[in-house]
């Protein structure tokens, strides 16, 4: 499960992945089972281009999405 998304990554900016969202596998590579350490070294040893499965956290999905949005914007003014 996502925790947090670091500000600023390319998550950040194009609002893709949001705290509670599931990751499902990495490059094809599935992540039951994994260990979050496991998940953060494949992410790591990935290529610039990394393709995710995710599962929306449904109950959170955009709340984060529009706070992160509001915040980029009140720093820009």
């Amino acid at each position: 499960m996502i925790s947090e998304v670091k500000r600023g990554s390319v998550a950040h900016r194009t609002g893709t992945l949001e705290a509670g969202d599931r990751l499902l596998s990495i490059d094809g590579v599935r992540l039951e089972g994994c260990s979050p350490d496991d998940a953060h070294a494949l992410l790591a040893s990935a290529e610039d281009v990394i393709r995710l499965k995710i599962q929306k956290d449904e109950e959170n999905s955009g709340i984060i999405n529009e706070a992160s949005r509001q915040a980029s914007y009140s720093g820009r003014h």
